[in-house]
C-alpha cells in the first residue's frame, strides 16, 4: 500500500500543471501582451503533445519497464517546468509548454497501468483513491496559481511544481518497490522496440476500444469546457484572479471527499453503471448553471461554485470508472490502452480553446448549452459497449479483439 501512495503522489503534478494554466491565462495576455485566444494556446500547445507522445508511452512502459518510464518522464517533467517559467516571451512559452506535454505523457497512463497490475480484486477503490489525488491537484492547483500570481508570480509557480516533480522522481527510484511483470524480458532492444508497434496496431484495431476512448474523450470535452471557461468568466465579470479560481477548485475538493466512495461504487455497482451516472450528473450540474443564471437568484460566484461542486462529483465517478475500464478490457496491455484512451481525451483538451468564439460571441450559457450536447453525445456512444469479465492470468494471446 505504501508503493501506491508513492504513486498517487507522483500523478499530483500533470493535474496542477493543467489546472493551474487554466488560471494563469489572464496573467499571460498580461505578461505577454497577447489576446485571450493567443494566451489560451498555452492549452493547446501542451495538450497536444502530451495526446501524441502517449501513442508511445503506454507501449514503451509495457515493452520496457513501467518503474523506469514513470521515473524518467517524471524526471524530464519537472525540467522542463522549470523551462516553462523561465520563459521570456509567449514563443518561448509555446516551445516549452510543448516539450513539458511531451514528458508529462509518460505518467498518468503508467501509473494506471502499475495500479491495475497491483489490485486483482479492488481495482476500482484503488483508482477511486488515484481520483481523490488527482482532484487533489485540479483543487490546489489553481488557488496556489492565483496566490502566486496576487503576491508573487507565475513562474514562480513553475518553478516549484518542477523542483517537486524532480525530487519525486529521485524519491520513487530508491522507495519504489515494484516488481516488473512484463513478459519476454530477457528480448534484446530491438524486438522490445518492434513489440512496442505491435502492441500499438492491436489496441487500436480494438473495436472495443475504440468505443471506449472516443466516447469518454467527447464526455470529457463536455465537463472540461466548464473547468475552462468559468474562471475567465468570473474574471470577465470583474472577480479577482484568486477569487475566481476558487469554484475549480471547490470541484477538485469535492473529488477529494469522495474518490474513494466513487471507486467503491464501480466494485460494487459496475464499470459502465457509475460511468453513465457521473455523465448524468454532469448534465444535470450545467444545465442547473444556466438557470441559475438566467433566474438571477444567487449571486454569479455562488451559481459558479454550486455548478462546480456538481461538476467535480460528476468527474470523480467518471475518472474512476474510465480508468478501471481501461485496464481490463485488454489486460496485458493496461498501459497502451490508457495512454490510447488518454490520447483522444486530451486531444480533446487541446480542442477547448477553439470553443472561445461560442463564448466570445454568444455567451457563457451557449456554451454550457454545447457542453450538455456533447456529454449527451459521449452517453449515446458509449452504451453498444460491451464489458467482459476476464481473469487476470488470461494471456494475451486468448483475447479476442
Amino acid at each position: 500500500m505504501a508503493r501506491l501512495y508513492l504513486l498517487y503522489i507522483a500523478v499530483l503534478f500533470g493535474p496542477l500543471s493543467g489546472s493551474a494554466v487554466i488560471t494563469l491565462i489572464r496573467p499571460f495576455t498580461e505578461t505577454f501582451q497577447v489576446d485571450l485566444f493567443t494566451a489560451s494556446l498555452a492549452i493547446t500547445v501542451y495538450t497536444i503533445p502530451f495526446g501524441l507522445t502517449q501513442l508511445f508511452s503506454g507501449p514503451i512502459a509495457d515493452a520496457f519497464s513501467k518503474k523506469y518510464t514513470l521515473i524518467t518522464g517524471l524526471a524530464l517533467f519537472g525540467f522542463t517546468t522549470i523551462l516553462v517559467a523561465l520563459s521570456p516571451t509567449i514563443e518561448v512559452l509555446f516551445v516549452t509548454r510543448f516539450i513539458q506535454g511531451m514528458f508529462g505523457a509518460f505518467q498518468i497512463p503508467v501509473i494506471i497501468a502499475i495500479i491495475g497490475e497491483s489490485n486483482d480484486k479492488n481495482r476500482g477503490e484503488a483508482f477511486g483513491k488515484l481520483s481523490v489525488f488527482i482532484n487533489l491537484g485540479l483543487a490546489v492547483g489553481p488557488f496556489i496559481a492565483g496566490l502566486f500570481e496576487s503576491f508573487f508570480s507565475w513562474r514562480d509557480f513553475f518553478i516549484l511544481l518542477g523542483l517537486f516533480g524532480i525530487l519525486t522522481s529521485i524519491s520513487l527510484v530508491f522507495l519504489f518497490d515494484y516488481e516488473e511483470t512484463q513478459k519476454n524480458k530477457t528480448d534484446t532492444f530491438r524486438m522490445k522496440s518492434r513489440r512496442t508497434l505491435s502492441f500499438l496496431y492491436t489496441v487500436i484495431s480494438n473495436v472495443q476500444v475504440q468505443i471506449f476512448a472516443v466516447a469518454t474523450m467527447i464526455g470529457f470535452i463536455g465537463m472540461v469546457t466548464t473547468y475552462v471557461f468559468v474562471t475567465t468568466f468570473l474574471i470577465d465579470n470583474g472577480y479577482d484572479q484568486a477569487i475566481a479560481s476558487i469554484p475549480v477548485t471547490m470541484a477538485g475538493i469535492v473529488g477529494i471527499f469522495f474518490g474513494t466512495s466513487s471507486g467503491k461504487s464501480v466494485d460494487k455497482f459496475g464499470r459502465k453503471t457509475i460511468l453513465f451516472l457521473g455523465m448524468f450528473v454532469a448534465i444535470f450540474a450545467e444545465i442547473s448553471l444556466i438557470l441559475l443564471l438566467e433566474i438571477d437568484i444567487f449571486d454569479l460566484f455562488i451559481s459558479s461554485v454550486i455548478l462546480m461542486l456538481i461538476i467535480g462529483l460528476a468527474n470523480v465517478f467518471v475518472s474512476a470508472s474510465a480508468n478501471t475500464i481501461a485496464t481490463e478490457i485488454i489486460p496485458d496491455l493496461k498501459a497502451t490502452v490508457a495512454s490510447y484512451a488518454g490520447v483522444l481525451r486530451f486531444l480533446g483538451f487541446a480542442l477547448i480553446p477553439f470553443f472561445s468564439p461560442i463564448y466570445l460571441l454568444y455567451g457563457f450559457n451557449s456554451l454550457m448549452l454545447f457542453s450538455v450536447f456533447l456529454i449527451i453525445t459521449g452517453i449515446l456512444l458509449i452504451i453498444p459497449l460491451r464489458l467482459y469479465k476476464v481473469e487476470e492470468n488470461q494471456e494475451f494471446s486468448d483475447i479476442s479483439p
